[in-house]
């Protein structure tokens, strides 16, 4: 009986060892592993194309990491500079892009204005190989994978305008081509165990200690 009860607490003390004191080791390893896709571009892509007074065309791809991202936002992960009025009831109007347009809110969002005809930046889909006029602000409007979208300044009326010139998905996001990132991605580094687990090792180290002491306490003064 003497002798099951050392080589119990003998397990025991293995046992411990192996499950609750390799466990900050664990925790360590844990926080250590990063995704192996992080700081990759992303998954999707859409693409923008922006029309200027003089006529002349400039088209950005962004790729990006979420299920989808609204048009405000493709727009100002684009690299364009752009100012944005966000009190519109239908989503934030676009005042300027790349310093075409108005100064808000210096100025009205719309300065140019000042009738029933005006020149803006008219928001435009591609839709079944035509671009549609979006009645709706570029903050509402969802953008998912293989999207085209565009911006026009011109001349128009808040139902049409002046539209953005033809251009394919494919010719904005050439395959192979790379993508202006959409989203900040980060990796996990690893954390070096501090005073905090050494301590806590220590305190393991005594337990056991302790444990092992009484084993061989027990073996011994049995066999007396």
């Amino acid at each position: 009986m003497g002798a099951f009860t050392g080589s119990a607490l003998v397990g025991l003390v293995l046992m411990f060892l192996l499950t609750v004191g390799a466990g900050p080791a664990l925790a360590q390893a844990g926080r250590g592993t990063a995704n192996p896709d992080a700081g990759a571009p992303g998954t999707h892509r859409a693409g923008l194309v922006v029309r200027f007074a003089d006529g002349k065309v400039q088209t950005a791809c962004v790729s990006f990491s979420e299920p989808a991202i609204t048009g405000e936002q493709l727009l100002q992960r684009s690299g364009f500079k752009s100012i944005v009025d966000s009190g519109g009831a239908l989503g934030g109007a676009i005042c300027s892009i790349n310093d075409q347009g108005c100064r808000y809110p210096s100025q009205d969002c719309f300065c140019r204005c000042t009738g029933s005809q005006c020149e803006y930046w008219a928001y435009y889909l591609w839709h079944s190989g035509a671009w549609l006029y979006s009645q709706a602000g570029a903050a509402a409007v969802k953008v998912t994978d293989g999207d085209l979208q565009g911006w026009s300044w011109g001349s128009g009326n808040f139902s049409s305008a002046t539209e953005p010139p033809a251009v394919a998905f494919a010719d904005v996001c050439k395959a192979g081509a790379v993508a202006l990132p959409g989203s900040q991605t980060s990796a996990a580094t690893t954390t070096p165990a501090g005073p905090g687990a050494l301590l806590q090792y220590a305190a393991y180290a005594a337990i056991a200690l302790v444990l092992l002491g009484a084993g061989a306490f027990v073996v011994l003064r049995r066999r007396a």
